[in-house]
């Protein structure tokens, strides 16, 4: 078989520049890092893209993989060669802790398979208690103790703690450095076995009151 050289090289250089003038968007950036105050319920983001190639471009669809992404749209449906468009969003943090990682897809006219968008978003908590329960009994001279660490600043008159446990004492004191509390949890000579429910209100900066609950097994 005999091959025709510069057809064939003309040929491939068509495919070439087919293929480099396909049009596409190009994002500035498709992953977005960020650590969220324990105060921010809803956090916007916004991916900025221009589009390539000659030919238009339309969004088909913004599909997040979470239902916490919420409100996703592009600035407009269709783009044409050279535009510059973005697509935003909401971030909603409600019972979200630590590390989240979510993507977000974008299909478009250009291609059957959808672009990908990313976010890693370190939701920070006002509190953090460890352990959630202990073990205590009215045997042991020690008492239990559940550490609290506060994200902002913060002082034991920001702390409530109660139960409706009977003969089980309960004292908050300061911790070892800057904003770490210790709940120290004692079991008295006439306490019976059972759980002993345990709720922490902790008074926030903007003077909302968050509640957490953390338990101690009597034995």
């Amino acid at each position: 078989m005999i091959i025709n050289i510069k057809n064939f090289l003309l040929l491939a250089c068509l495919s070439v520049t087919t293929f480099t003038l396909a049009s596409e968007l190009k994002f500035d950036k498709a992953e977005i890092s960020q650590i969220v105050a324990p105060e921010i319920e809803n956090l916007e983001f916004e991916f900025s893209f221009k589009t390539s190639g000659k030919d238009n471009v339309s969004i088909i669809s913004v599909s997040p993989d979470c239902s916490c992404l919420k409100d996703l749209k592009a600035d407009k449906s269709e783009y044409k060669a050279g535009d510059k468009g973005k697509i935003t969003g909401l971030f909603a943090t409600a019972g979200m802790a630590g590390a989240q990682n979510k993507k977000i897809f974008v299909k478009t006219s250009s291609s059957e398979v959808p672009q990908i968008l990313n976010l890693k978003f370190e939701v920070q908590e006002y509190l953090k208690i460890s352990p959630k329960v202990v073990f205590a009994s009215a045997a042991e001279d020690k008492a239990s103790i559940i550490r609290i660490n506060s994200f902002y600043d913060a002082d034991i008159s920001n702390f409530k703690i109660e139960t409706g446990y009977a003969n089980v004492k309960l004292e908050l004191k300061e911790g070892t450095s800057k904003n770490k509390f210790e709940l120290h949890i004692k079991a008295l000579p006439e306490t019976k076995p059972g759980r002993a429910t345990i709720n922490i209100a902790y008074t926030t900066p903007d003077a909302k009151t968050k509640s957490y609950t953390v338990y101690a097994m009597i034995r």
